[in-house]
Formats: structure tokens, sequence, C-alpha cells
């Protein structure tokens, strides 16, 4: 797998700065739904938290114990509603 994992790495065309930008990203998405719902977790997983990215990747991301009921009552915690 380290070989693997070390390859992928070498080949992977992103760069530092866009790195950085995924992450604070990250963060800032953690932070409003923590704002939202303090006693869930928010994790990432996929190509993103390996590292395995590239830079047309999307960031697979899931909310754990938010304790809504529904998608649509999610789509409606945000700020502004």
């Amino acid at each position: 797998m380290r070989l693997m994992t070390g390859r992928a790495l070498s080949i992977s065309p992103y760069t530092q700065v866009e790195a950085t930008a995924r992450q604070e990203a990250v963060e800032r998405v953690r932070a409003m739904v923590l704002s939202i719902w303090p006693q869930c977790r928010f994790e990432v997983h996929g190509s993103f938290a390996t590292g395995m990215y590239l830079p047309n990747s999307d960031i697979d991301a899931v909310i754990l114990g938010s304790g809504a009921q529904s998608p649509a009552v999610c789509l409606k915690a945000g700020p502004g509603r």
C-alpha cells in the first residue's frame, strides 16, 4: 500500500496552495455545521481524507448525530434561514 500511495502522491497534480484552500474550505464548512449542531460529528472521507485526490475531485463529508429528521430540515438549518 505504501508504494501505491507514494506513486499516487508523486503524480498528483495539485499544489500546496490548492491543498491549503481545500483544507480551509473544509474547516469553514465544519465550523458552520458545528455552529448549527454543536453535538454532531463532521467527518471528511474519500480521496480528500486519504490525500489521494485530484484537482477536479470533490470533498466527501458526512454529518453524524445532528438529530435532524430529514435532509430537508438540514437544508433549512443554514445561516439566514
